[in-house]
């Protein structure tokens, strides 16, 4: 009734293939949409995602990247810059979605390049953002770094609606 839904993939260790379990549900679900399905990369200094549609073998075959939206969507932003200015802080131009190709996808880019020396990007708990998200797509799905790397999807699980732990059944130990 309050609009799409939202899905954060996430794993204990890193290689697990949570972005590509992210990025093929985020296609797929962009086949079925009606509204734009939104791919959020939590690990915001990589930009992991976005490069990938952006260059490549995902870029040729779904036709890279367009011009950069304010992806802010009229709230406070799920980080926050630290040290920073009001500028920054409401993460204007920092944070951009991007469509792929001609499909309903959009990816997301945090522009790390703009931090100075010493800021750092903090992942925050806000619920009004995933909210707002919701009400623009039918699908947000979130690519959370490892938890060996960061806390990020964490941070944010209790704003999802499912959060889905990828594992490597056949190559990682019960120990």
């Amino acid at each position: 009734a309050d609009g799409g839904r939202s899905v954060m993939f996430m794993s204990a260790r890193s290689g697990e293939g949570v972005s590509s379990v992210a990025s093929s549900f985020a296609l797929i679900a962009a086949e079925q949409a009606s509204k734009p399905v939104w791919l959020v990369d939590l690990d915001l200094k990589r930009n992991y995602l976005f490069s990938s549609f952006a260059v490549g073998p995902f870029a040729e075959a779904f036709g890279g990247v367009g011009p950069p939206y304010s992806a802010i969507l009229g709230t406070q932003p799920f980080f926050s810059i630290e040290p920073g200015d009001d500028r920054e802080k409401a993460g204007l131009g920092l944070f951009t979605a991007h469509r792929v190709g001609e499909t309903r996808l959009l990816v997301s880019q945090f522009d790390a390049s703009r931090l100075k020396p010493g800021q750092n990007v903090r992942i925050r708990t806000r619920p009004l953002y995933w909210k707002a998200l919701r009400s623009a797509t039918d699908w947000a799905v979130v690519d959370a770094p490892a938890r060996e790397l960061a806390s990020a999807g964490l941070a944010v699980a209790s704003q999802m609606d499912r959060v889905v732990i990828v594992v490597r059944a056949d190559g990682t130990s019960s120990g």
